[in-house]
């Protein structure tokens, strides 16, 4: 019934820059706007998939999809900063500029394999809270660690107030349920400590020294 009752907004959204490609004029870059439907849609379709399969087995590919976009998104922080190999992304940053109409990439955050820095934000929050849920072990506190850096290279400030909204609200239903151990506390304290200095002092490295 929920798939249904969204499926007209997710059609009506995937067709009308198509439709305004074909018979207004838009640019061809009209249709990137289409991720308003399949992004969604995506969402709609992972849970659907998790919610009938074992969670363990898409522990790699979620690992995998974080170290990518960790990369990509180190890489234009890295260019923007001009550290030392700065010109090897080059070609990647001429991409993104040619994805996007003039002036509308904020080029002094990194964005990843988005248009927009905030999504990226979106991303790295959400990649951590699945991490968290799907991962085991030292995979866990890698993915986790990973996905934070990554959302502190996006600098949003509404994702990361997001994440630290969830974890929380996490820690007061735990502790309503009384699964909360002490030991749990503490422990995972330290350890998000630790990937917090990591993922700040990784954005100090990389990020672009302005003047702002």
């Amino acid at each position: 019934g929920f798939v249904l009752g969204v499926l007209p907004y997710l059609v009506l959204t995937a067709l009308l820059p198509i439709f305004g490609v074909m018979f207004n004029g838009y640019e061809e870059r009209t249709l990137l706007s289409i991720t308003a439907a399949t992004t969604p849609l995506s969402f709609l379709v992972l849970g659907a998939v998790l919610s009938s399969s074992d969670m363990r087995s898409w522990s790699r590919w979620l690992l995998l999809a974080i170290v990518v976009q960790l990369i990509y998104a180190a890489g234009q922080a890295l260019y923007l900063s001009g550290g030392p190999g700065a010109d090897l992304f080059a070609p990647f940053h001429a991409w993104d500029l040619s994805l996007v109409s003039p002036g509308t990439l904020v080029e002094a955050r990194s964005s990843g394999l988005y248009l927009n820095p905030n999504e990226l934000g979106f991303w790295g929050a959400a990649a951590a809270v699945l991490s968290w849920q799907l991962l085991e072990g030292r995979l866990r506190v890698v993915g986790v660690g990973l996905a934070v850096m990554t959302l502190v290279l996006s600098q949003s400030r509404g994702a990361t107030v997001a994440l630290l909204a969830a974890l929380i609200v996490g820690v007061v239903l735990a502790s309503g349920r009384r699964q909360l151990r002490v030991s749990d506390v503490v422990k995972n304290a330290v350890a998000a400590s630790a990937v917090a200095v990591a993922a700040v002092g990784l954005t100090l490295l990389l990020a672009p020294q302005t003047d702002i």
